[in-house]
């Protein structure tokens, strides 16, 4: 019985839609993050634009 459960929660945690909100608040944020940088930096502001360049 336990296992069910169990399955039924991992099932429903894992679903698509709660997922994919995390690259739309990810892209908002970056876009936020460039426009802030450059109006305080300006355009040779110092903003990675990939992950790679981040790290």
């Amino acid at each position: 019985m336990r296992a069910v459960i169990l399955l039924i929660l991992l099932i429903t945690a894992c679903h698509p839609v709660l997922a994919s909100t995390i690259p739309a608040d990810a892209a908002r944020y970056k876009r936020d993050l460039i426009r802030v940088s450059h109006a305080e930096w300006g355009l040779d502001a110092p903003v990675c634009q990939d992950r790679h360049e981040c790290d």
